[in-house]
This record gives structure tokens, sequence and C-alpha cells, in this order.
């Protein structure tokens, strides 16, 4: 059951992330960013891993995020974006940061409640987001 949730997890995360890079202009992009866009690459990473591997690559998933949070802070452009707005949303509930504010981890699935990753009502391209996901 661990592991069905950690890949859920890591689904989330994803389509989290993958959304925010979607709505950015792509020439803002870095190249680590723009990977994220291809089919293969979410093939890669969601569907060909082993069980014991989900947690690393929630880990790089949440790094993905940091980056593209950092990104939009420089672009006030984009760092509006509730799709961006949402990313910071999802880093807040499943990340650890240091006292630098600095990602450290992601959290372990059990402090985390399982109505968390239920969004709260946020505006999204002129329509409301409900319910994205609950795990």
């Amino acid at each position: 059951m661990l592991n069905i949730k950690c890949a859920g997890r890591l689904a989330i995360a994803f389509d989290v992330l993958k959304q925010a890079v979607k709505d950015c202009p792509e020439a803002l992009l870095s190249e680590a960013l723009k990977q994220i866009l291809d089919p293969t690459f979410e093939k890669e990473l969601l569907y060909r891993s082993a069980a014991n591997e989900s947690k690393s690559k929630l880990q790089t998933v949440l790094d993905f995020c940091v980056e593209l949070v950092e990104l939009a802070e420089k672009h006030k452009a984009i760092a509006e974006l509730s799709s961006i707005i949402l990313v910071k949303l999802f880093l807040g509930e499943q990340a650890l940061f240091d006292k630098f504010g600095l990602l450290s981890l992601a959290k372990s699935l059990h402090p985390i409640a399982y109505n968390l990753l239920m969004i709260r009502m946020l505006p999204f391209e002129g329509k409301e987001i409900k319910n994205i996901a609950v795990m």
C-alpha cells in the first residue's frame, strides 16, 4: 500500500509541475525544465521505476518545482500565474525546507494529512480547480 501512495504522490507532483511549466513562456525555461514537457521524460519518470525509486524521483520533481518557483520570482508576470501559485502551495505541503529556505527533502507520508492534496478552490484559467486529487 505504501508503494501505491508513493507512486500516486509522484504522479500528482509531476502533474502540478507539468501544468506550471506549460503555462510559462518557453523562452524563460531552462533546458532541465523544458524536458518536463517531453512525453518520454514523463514515461521514464513515472512508469519505468522500481518501487524503491519513487522517493528519489519525488525529490527530483520537488527540485524541479523549486527551480520553477525561483524562476517565477525573477519574472513577475509568471509569478502570478495560478499554476505557479499551485506549485508553491504544493511545495509548502509536500516538502521540508532548511533554515535558509532551501529544499531539504520531501516530507514522509505519515505526517501529511490525506486531504492536503485536495487543493483549495483556486482560479485556474478562468475556471475553478475542484478536488484535484485526494490521497
